[in-house]
């Protein structure tokens, strides 16, 4: 019994000891709040607006992390620690279809989906 909790306890030490931790944190600045006629669009340094049609256009960030050669993610944490609210109440510009640049057509505004926007809730429901 000894030998086989001594072997356990060996194998456990060693993958521990070769196990690699990346940690990314980021820092948001401070929010950019757009006034564009009835709605507002709130936007951060360095992010793009990201949404489906008629739903609430929201600032998206995306990471790419460059892993050590031969290591691969087993677990991915997003930590979302100290959040800050926004003090104000704001509706948010709807998400719009993209557009080509090289296609001079404008394309019908795509209204807010009543059904996001007629609710009194956090938009969106999940963090992530």
């Amino acid at each position: 019994m000894k030998k086989i909790f001594l072997l356990v306890f060996t194998v456990a030490i060693s993958v521990s000891l070769f196990a690699t931790e990346i940690t990314f944190r980021h820092t948001f600045s401070e929010p950019i709040i757009k006034q564009l006629n009835q709605f507002q669009k709130i936007e951060f340094e360095n992010t793009v607006q990201q949404g489906k049609i008629g739903e609430p256009s929201l600032p998206y960030l995306g990471i790419k992390l460059l892993l050590p050669e031969g290591e691969s993610a087993v677990k991915i944490e997003v930590n979302g620690k100290n959040n800050v609210s926004i003090k104000g109440e704001y509706t948010l510009f709807p998400t719009q279809p993209n557009q080509k640049l090289s296609d001079s057509t404008i394309k019908k505004f795509a209204q807010p989906n009543p059904q996001i926007y007629s609710k009194n809730a956090i938009y969106p429901q999940n963090e992530y």
